[in-house]
């Protein structure tokens, strides 16, 4: 009986010339009851709720194709209704600004008394000198990370989260003020990074230039934000544990169209380049000219998985 009364409707609805999109949803609408499940991609908030017809008789499915197939000149209307019903997306899966990011501390070699050597007068000595000196154009950053996975709206408002136990992600650094442009970000390539360099007066040819620190492709696979980065397909370095290089600490050179973008691959607490544990570390480029320079400004961004 319901059924029937449900057809007599739908042949109601379908057989009247005055039918138009509006109509046709105002109707739609005053007859749904049952949710309809929408799949969308995970860390997205739905902020739009749609319904079912209310009787179960007639699948939505079974109604859509009937209709295109019997009454074309609907195809439209139907069109409209599918597409209001689709859910509203409040939020895009990309990295984001840390919500507190501490310096600790900041530490360089104490400055040391000179290498004492006594020679007899009249004499003339050959004298060969290994020396470690402080790179004053390049900057580390290490440290360890805590935080939540959360569902947030546009105004950071969560319907739910999840303490971070265990640490996986990435974590960015660019020179870039402004926003990155996630979307387009890629492999750095030569002359993108050739052009990093002449920003910071460095050169190729010089042993601590960014081309010569990452001088591999050797890393693992990651997204950045929605965008896939195969293994050992950027340029890319390792950085030390217990002042040796490792297989650990991965950082990778990124770009956006416009800028150099740094990724450190995050660790979960192990063993650093001082024998403490940390999740991340990260070195960066600084001027490349001689005496006081003011110091670059870098912009962090995290992502966590």
């Amino acid at each position: 009986m319901k059924t029937e009364t449900a057809r007599r409707k739908l042949n109601s609805f379908v057989s009247s010339s005055s039918a138009t999109p509006s109509y046709a949803r105002r109707y739609s609408l005053s007859k749904l009851d049952t949710p309809v499940v929408f799949q969308i991609p995970a860390g997205f908030v739905t902020c739009y709720e749609c319904r079912c017809i209310r009787n179960r008789s007639i699948p939505p499915s079974s109604l859509l194709h009937y209709l295109v197939r019997r009454f074309a000149g609907l195809a439209v209307a139907l069109l409209i209704i599918v597409l209001v019903s689709l859910p509203t997306v409040c939020a895009q899966l990309q990295p984001n600004a840390p919500d507190i990011m501490t310096n600790i501390s900041s530490q360089s070699p104490a400055a040391e008394a000179g290498y004492a050597m006594t020679t007899e007068g009249g004499t003339i000595s050959v004298v060969n000198i290994n020396a470690t000196t402080q790179n004053a154009h390049w900057k580390a950053y290490v440290g360890n990370i805590s935080g939540k996975l959360a569902l947030q709206d546009g105004n950071s408002k969560a319907v739910y989260d999840w303490n971070v136990t265990s640490t996986e992600g990435e974590i960015y650094a660019t020179r870039k003020s402004a926003i990155v442009d996630w979307t387009s970000v890629t492999c750095a390539n030569l002359a993108q990074i050739q052009s990093e360099q002449t920003v910071l007066n460095m050169t190729t040819g010089d042993e601590d230039s960014i081309a010569s620190t990452f001088n591999k492709k050797s890393h693992s696979a990651f997204y950045a934000g929605v965008t896939p980065v195969s293994a050992d397909s950027c340029n890319s370095t390792n950085l030390y544990v217990n002042s040796a290089e490792s297989s650990d600490f991965e950082e990778v050179l990124l770009y956006d169209g416009s800028y150099m973008v740094y990724a450190a691959l995050i660790e979960n607490s192990i063993i650093g380049f001082d024998g403490n544990r940390y999740d991340f570390q990260i070195i960066l480029p600084d001027s490349g000219l001689e005496g006081s320079q003011t110091p670059v400004t870098y912009y962090f961004y995290i992502e966590l998985v």
